[in-house]
């Protein structure tokens, strides 16, 4: 049996203290995924041009805002002023173009987000801190509602902007208020059988 050859070692300073600076608010934690998060989204190639296409369509409609508004633009290449009209369906066009990127977006960018977590074993390193699961699950989603954001409604009410500071603040009003669709007529509400001829 060999002799216990354990040294002792007397410590003499004890410079190891608590934690005195300010604290994070409860509130802003999840923040901190968030920001690290997006840090990270932008390493990726593929996603970064992704991002990047997604804002020439909002610069066409930009130009072709400009186009409509401009008459003499228009008169110079002989082109009438209603080739491009912007109305509720462009609008509508515009949206439809940009869900389709975000939708494209979103399946490239949001396994990112969660698969290295799971992968590495993260989440129980995420969990042991004050970290509960809404605030995880709301950091990681803030990072895709901003990104989506920024491709989608927010170049929307830009163009709307633009399109109002152009066509005055008549065109404003006429697309800002809510138009109730015709009552039907009294031969509209009758039955099949009971349209007279008459009455249509």
């Amino acid at each position: 049996m060999q002799p216990d050859r354990r040294v002792s070692v007397a410590v003499y300073r004890r410079t190891y203290t608590s934690y005195a600076g300010a604290l994070t608010p409860a509130w802003s934690r999840c923040l901190v995924l968030f920001r690290y998060s997006r840090k990270n989204l932008f390493r990726s190639k593929l996603q970064t041009g992704l991002f990047v296409l997604s804002f020439f369509f909002p610069l066409a409609c930009l130009i072709m805002i400009y186009l409509a508004n401009n008459l003499s633009f228009l008169e110079n290449i002989g082109a009438s002023n209603q080739l491009i009209k912007i109305d509720n369906k462009f609008f509508f066009f515009f949206m439809d173009v940009q869900g389709v990127l975000a939708f494209v977006l979103t399946a490239f960018t949001g396994p990112g987000l969660i698969s290295p977590d799971l992968a590495n074993g993260a989440l129980p390193l995420y969990f042991c801190r004050p970290f509960s699961r809404a605030e995880y699950v709301l950091g990681k989603a803030s990072v895709l509602a901003i990104l989506l954001s920024q491709i989608t409604w927010v170049p929307g009410l830009v163009l709307f902007a633009v399109q109002s500071s152009l066509a005055g603040s008549a065109w404003t009003w006429e697309h800002l208020t809510w138009k109730r669709d015709p009552e039907p007529t009294d031969a509209c509400r009758l039955p099949p059988s009971r349209v007279r001829p008459s009455q249509l």
